[in-house]
């Protein structure tokens, strides 16, 4: 590949995962000043004893591969060594509280907010020592603390104290190590059932789309610029690590397979949805039930998995059951199974999220508005 050829490659790269930790030599390439090897270097050491006591990760690697990976795709995204170094550091309180939950299950839900505490001192001492800057030893204690999830916050909470934080300096630093946390995530779940799989690319949805609230109200903040293309080259690798996967989900279905022929269908009906109906930009509430169009599958995309992620009162369970006995009755000539139905579903379901990844990657001005409180979208 000659070198115009590779740069027209390299904005559409995705990223990849390394299989086994990232070695500090290979972290600390580049980087010069002496502070910032001994911060990278002592944070290394600390999360390696840590994820040294952990269990192997579900699909059986070292527990420390992910702060690694996480801290290499920082590195990538040319993001500076203090920031590099937080994401090494991202999962610490929340592994040391779940290692203490584990022990003394009766422990009160705020139980963790000592040991969050005593971390930041832990780190204000260890960036004290190595003499790193003041400014960049706060934002280092200030952005780890808004990526520990606390025990008693919901998902949308937590996901707030990273994009909405007050202090918007760490609320850019905290938001790139979080797309680098989750590209890593979306990348090592090939052992995932299919549903999980949906399920955790959702969740990257809603990161991605609050990526991109902020990175569109970046555009009047002074401080942003220092963070601006390092967020959006993790949005971006984000976005597509995400998209791929939704993409290989989607074609999972082989031709020879029986389901084919609904896929087909399927494939048509969300054509018909996109193109002629616009109706992709209106992430609504489905009304799907008999006689109902078959591009009505496509609604609801977004309220169907915010059930399971909000646990609410409908359940995604009861969304999954309602599609499965409208697809029984439209597609009985078929004569599909149930399992046959559900796979389609999976289908339809990867189909409909990578949609919105790619509305969210390159139509300037959409995002889904309200993820946690409505369901609503917007151009």
């Amino acid at each position: 590949m000659d070198r115009n050829n590779r740069e027209q490659y390299k904005p559409f790269e995705i990223w990849h995962a390394r299989p086994e930790p990232v070695t500090l030599e290979e972290l600390l390439t580049g980087i010069e000043d002496p502070t910032d090897i001994g911060l990278i270097t002592r944070v290394y050491q600390l999360a390696q004893e840590l994820y040294s006591r952990m269990r192997r990760r579900k699909n059986g690697q070292q527990a420390f591969v992910h702060p690694t990976n996480v801290a290499r795709f920082l590195k990538l995204a040319g993001c500076k060594p203090y920031v590099i170094a937080i994401g090494l550091l991202h999962d610490v309180p929340e592994e040391r509280t779940d290692h203490f939950f584990n022990e003394y299950q009766e422990l009160h839900p705020d139980a963790s907010d000592p040991i969050r505490m005593h971390f930041s001192q832990e780190i204000s001492d260890l960036c004290y020592e190595v003499d790193v800057r003041p400014a960049e030893a706060r934002l280092i204690v200030g952005a780890t603390d808004a990526l520990t999830r606390k025990r008693s916050d919901n998902y949308y909470e937590s996901i707030n104290d990273v994009f909405n934080n007050a202090d918007r300096q760490v609320a850019y630093i905290a938001a790139m190590v979080k797309m680098a946390d989750r590209m890593h995530n979306i990348l090592t779940i090939d052992n995932y059932e299919a549903s999980d799989k949906i399920y955790q690319c959702y969740k990257n949805l809603s990161i991605l789309n609050s990526a991109k609230v902020m990175v569109t109200g970046m555009a009047w903040d002074t401080r942003a610029r220092e963070a601006a293309d390092s967020i959006v080259t993790l949005f971006k690798k984000c976005g597509k690590a995400t998209y791929r996967e939704l993409l290989r989900l989607a074609h999972s279905v082989n031709i020879k397979d029986h389901v084919f022929p609904m896929v087909t269908y399927l494939s048509l009906a969300f054509q018909k949805y996109l193109y002629e109906m616009d109706r992709l930009v209106t992430v609504t509430d489905s009304q799907l039930g008999p006689g109902s169009p078959i591009y009505e599958l496509f609604d609801g995309i977004i309220f169907k998995y915010d059930c399971k992620l909000k646990k609410a009162t409908v359940s995604l369970d009861e969304v999954e059951a309602r599609e499965l006995e409208f697809c029984k009755a439209t597609f009985a000539k078929l004569g599909l199974t149930d399992k046959e139905l559900k796979s389609a579903m999976y289908y339809k379901d990867a189909t409909a999220l990578a949609g919105v990844i790619g509305l969210l990657l390159y139509k300037q001005r959409f995002v889904v508005g309200g993820f946690g409180i409505n369901i609503g979208a917007r151009r």
